[in-house]
């Protein structure tokens, strides 16, 4: 049996597997690259030459954790099918993400849409949202002098108060995350320049944007200053100077 042809154990993404594989031919390939270059295209006529299954599968496998989930998940023997899927994504169809007739899977519900609505066609990876409502912290310290350490509780509520994370972190940990949400903010704003270019982005809060980078700015610069009273090496130039000042 071929590697294209093993089962991995979870009947719809097989199917979406065998759909990509079967529009992996030089004349599919063309036609889903033309759809895919043409902006202009509806929803409607996009999805009939684009196989939904192409933007599941790009979801899925190009984001590193549900992909090394699905690692996991699938039988052994199977791994080599979506290695094979991967690299059909990479190299032919990844700017599937930057066309229109996607974007209202991406889309929080309007206030008239009907609960369970286009259920089928939503993407796996979008089925349930989130969303942030309320970030709390109680700052903590543990052991004894001198050999204290900060142990800080956070927590992420959502909606009607559904707890999302309740995590203790020390500052390394902090700044782990700060780091890492700024580097997928940077990943989208990079992924829908295109988007942007051709005017299909409105951003309705680009005021309260501009102002939370503004506070961002000034909080690294006094970030940076207060970690050296903690021994933190901050210097980032030559001259010693770094984008706090001196002291």
């Amino acid at each position: 049996m071929a590697a294209n042809d093993v089962e991995t154990g979870i009947e719809r993404l097989d199917a979406d597997l065998q759909s990509l594989f079967e529009a992996n031919t030089a004349e599919r390939r063309r036609q889903i690259k033309a759809a895919i270059s043409n902006l202009d295209l509806s929803e409607e006529e996009f999805f009939s030459v684009v196989p939904l299954s192409i933007l599941r599968l790009t979801l899925a496998l190009r984001n590193p954790d549900s992909y090394k989930s699905l690692l996991k998940t699938v039988k052994e023997e199977a791994t080599p099918r979506l290695e094979k899927a991967k690299e059909v994504i990479e190299q032919h169809f990844t700017d599937i993400l930057k066309h229109p007739s996607i974007l209202h899977f991406f889309s929080l519900p309007s206030e008239g849409e009907k609960e369970g609505e286009a259920e089928d066609e939503a993407p796996t990876a979008l089925d349930a949202l989130n969303i942030i409502t309320k970030v709390e912290h109680f700052p903590g310290w543990v052991g004894s002098p001198p050999a204290m350490r900060p142990a800080s509780r956070i927590m992420f509520s959502g909606i009607d108060h559904q707890l999302l994370l309740d995590s203790t972190c020390d500052w390394d940990d902090m700044l782990y995350l700060s780091q890492t949400l700024t580097s997928m903010l940077i990943c989208e704003m990079e992924n829908g320049k295109s988007l942007a270019e051709n005017h299909l982005i409105d951003l309705p809060y680009k005021d309260s944007m501009m102002t939370r980078l503004r506070s961002l700015e000034e909080d690294l610069k006094k970030l940076k200053q207060l970690a050296k009273k903690y021994g933190l090496n901050t210097k980032e130039h030559s001259d010693g100077k770094d984008e706090g000042g001196e002291e």
